[in-house]
């Protein structure tokens, strides 16, 4: 769910910022409605990108929304307790404990924002979900409905009506000029006005009584603005109109945006009319006026596309163009160009294997105070050393190099002193020593290798837990394995050594 929630909130963002800037472009820039349809599709195209795959950046996401149902808390293992013996060492980690507590918690604060929003975010997730797929559901079951009464009329009206051999050549003509196929034409009954519908192949669906006095100027003006469709290929853009309304239908941009889809796509197909019949604006332009005043019967499915303007505002600019304008019928290479800048920017690259999903949050580190130190007793105080004067024949005479002495004091007897000096000792002594000293210094490397081999098996068990508690969702588990990992692992609190 939450790379979903990700591509959701990405796909809002960018989409946005793209619908804004075409709307500027399409408002300020001097560009012909060929250029502005393609622009609206290049934003359709980006509605129904899949969230399978990346993009070349990402949105910011000041709100965590990539940790929105991931299900994962932020935690860090406790610190470990410390021995005794490493008393000074403890005193250091205490002190260090104490400002990255007070870092975590200034940390904490400035974060609670952002976790409240992701924890918000979760809560009404299923709630969105739930009604989200209810409204995909209902808008599918109405178009659904539509397309099927639609294919019935068309059946029906093939057999019963059979369409006029003077209209199919017409067309047939039409077609030529235009450099595409001859387009079937089905007439039907109850249609106020042409329109053309298909998935694979077109066809032409043509009333069968037009509400207006059918003159050839009037009818050859229709057909080519309906082959002019069929030539740009708007038929196939109908029918991604109708994936992305089932998906984004409570979104008011997909409709602001197949609005402005449709008003261009009808300018381009009158560019095409005066082009192709430059003699028969004004037949084309009484033509429109006719079909707009005709009473519509029914509503259309939303993959098909006709001649009939969708609102007053765009009927007069279609008359405008069609009496005064002359626009290009195709994009330039300037345009094309800038058309292929913005699908490189906007549009997904196609390596979700190779781009791993957007991170979540950074987790707050949670330092856990060390236990309070147990208190010292007090030492005893030395017995006290009384002075004993030693004759001056038996003072040793003076070492080269000072040594050790261990003094034992006994009140009420004499003082003995105890050297430990082995450079009195014979030769036979110091070749012991070396002995030993080699036999200590073996005997503490081989304790050594044997400590860090234990130690090197037990951070791989540990890891291998971790992906097992990982694999299982026991991701609190697997968080506080890793961060203890990361502070050093078994024995980074411990030293081993042989005493001297």
């Amino acid at each position: 769910m939450a790379s979903v929630t990700w591509w959701l909130f990405q796909n809002i963002v960018i989409t946005t910022v793209l619908v804004a800037l075409v709307a500027v472009i399409c408002r300020a820039g001097r560009v012909g409605p060929v250029a502005r349809h393609a622009l609206w599709v290049l934003v359709l195209v980006k509605f129904v990108t899949p969230p399978l795959v990346v993009w070349p950046w990402a949105a910011p996401d000041p709100f965590g929304i990539a940790a929105v149902g991931s299900g994962a808390r932020d935690s860090v293992a406790p610190i470990p307790p410390i021995p005794e013996d490493a008393a000074p060492v403890a005193m250091d980690v205490r002190a260090a404990g104490t400002g990255v507590l007070s870092g975590a918690r200034s940390l904490t604060r400035t974060d609670d924002a952002s976790r409240a929003a992701s924890s918000l975010a979760a809560s009404a997730w299923p709630w969105f979900l739930g009604i989200w797929v209810a409204g995909s559901l209902l808008l599918l079951s109405i178009e659904g409905v539509r397309l099927v009464r639609l294919a019935r009329r068309m059946r029906a009206a093939r057999d019963a009506l059979p369409a006029d051999p003077a209209l199919v050549t017409r067309i047939a003509s039409l077609s030529a000029r235009l450099g595409i196929r001859p387009v079937p034409v089905v007439l039907v009954a109850g249609l106020s006005s042409p329109a053309v519908w298909g998935f694979g192949r077109p066809r032409l669906l043509w009333p069968a009584d037009l509400p207006m006095e059918a003159t050839d100027a009037c009818i050859d003006g229709l057909l080519v603005h309906e082959l002019a469709h069929v030539k740009r290929g708007d038929h196939l853009v109908g029918w991604i109109e109708l994936g992305a309304g089932i998906a984004w239908w409570w979104n008011p941009l997909f409709w602001f945006v197949r609005s402005a889809l449709r008003e261009q796509a009808e300018l381009a197909c009158d560019a095409w009319v005066i082009s192709a019949l430059p003699n028969g604006r004004r037949a084309y332009a009484e033509s429109l006026l006719a079909l707009s005043g005709a009473a519509f019967r029914g509503a259309s499915p939303m993959a098909m596309v006709g001649v009939r303007a969708t609102s007053r505002r765009v009927l007069e600019r279609r008359l405008v163009m069609i009496m005064q304008g002359r626009v290009p019928l195709r994009l330039p290479m300037v345009g094309l160009f800038c058309l292929a800048l913005a699908a490189a920017a906007t549009l997904p690259a196609w390596a979700a294997s190779q781009q791993p999903p957007p991170p979540p949050p950074p987790p707050v580190p949670v330092v856990a105070q060390a236990p309070p130190t147990p208190p010292v007793p007090p030492a005893r105080p030395a017995p006290a050393i009384r002075a004993v004067r030693v004759p001056a024949m038996q003072t040793p005479p003076k070492p080269p190099t000072p040594s050790p002495v261990r003094v034992l004091a006994v009140p009420s007897r004499k003082l003995t002193v105890y050297v430990s000096d082995r450079t009195k000792l014979p030769a036979e002594g110091q070749t012991l020593l070396d002995a030993f000293e080699k036999d200590r210094e073996a005997i503490q490397l081989e304790a050594e290798k044997r400590v860090e081999a234990r130690r090197e098996g037990a951070v791989k068990a540990l890891e291998a837990l971790q992906d097992q508690l990982a694999k299982a969702g026991k991701l609190d588990e697997a968080v506080a394995i890793r961060d203890y990992l990361r502070a050093g692992g078994p024995g980074s609190n411990v030293r081993y050594a042989i005493k001297r």
